[in-house]
């Protein structure tokens, strides 16, 4: 039964869409909008959250033969951000169908502005599990720090060492 109602909706929503092409945009573009989630998501892991915050809008249309995706961002890091992993996020899109030539990461503007489209992602930023380090790992933080001349820097070095050791997985 699940096999001929999925059918039969694809019928219903291919007639919706040859006759209401706003539609049929709206439905593409809420695609297109899951499928950038999920790349941002796969790309930016525990961060996904902080960058989809201030995306406002995606698009992905053909100009003069080249085909683009345009990401607008109110944020000028994300931005830097997105444009730094692009090579990432044409790959994590070209595995979920979607190919491109070109990518270009914007300012947003006017009223894209104001448009939030992942203000209710459900992807939230995961907790670090933070693990007591054995007497060996606080030795090997003691001496990745040792050749350093000034306290306050070796200091610094020191507890960046052990917070990472802190967090990575065993």
């Amino acid at each position: 039964m699940a096999r001929s109602l999925q059918n039969c909706l694809g019928l219903v929503l291919e007639e919706l869409f040859e006759s209401n092409e706003e539609v049929r945009k709206q439905y593409k573009t809420a695609q297109l909008e899951d499928l950038f989630q999920e790349v941002v998501e796969d790309v930016f892991k525990n961060a996904a959250f902080l960058v989809l915050q201030h995306v406002n809008a995606v698009y992905l249309f053909e100009e003069k033969g080249i085909r683009q995706l345009v990401v607008y961002t109110d944020d000028s890091s994300v931005r830097s951000s997105l444009d730094a992993r692009q090579g990432l996020l044409k790959i994590f899109l070209l595995k979920r169908g979607i190919s491109y030539d070109a990518a270009k990461f914007l300012p947003s503007q006017r009223s894209i502005k104001m448009r939030h489209p992942y203000k209710n992602a459900k992807t939230r930023p995961l907790e670090a599990e933070i693990r007591e380090l054995t007497a060996e790992e606080l030795k090997e933080a003691e001496e990745f720090a040792s050749f350093i001349e000034d306290e306050m820097v070796k200091e610094a070095f020191k507890k960046a060492y052990i917070a990472d050791l802190q967090t990575r997985k065993k």
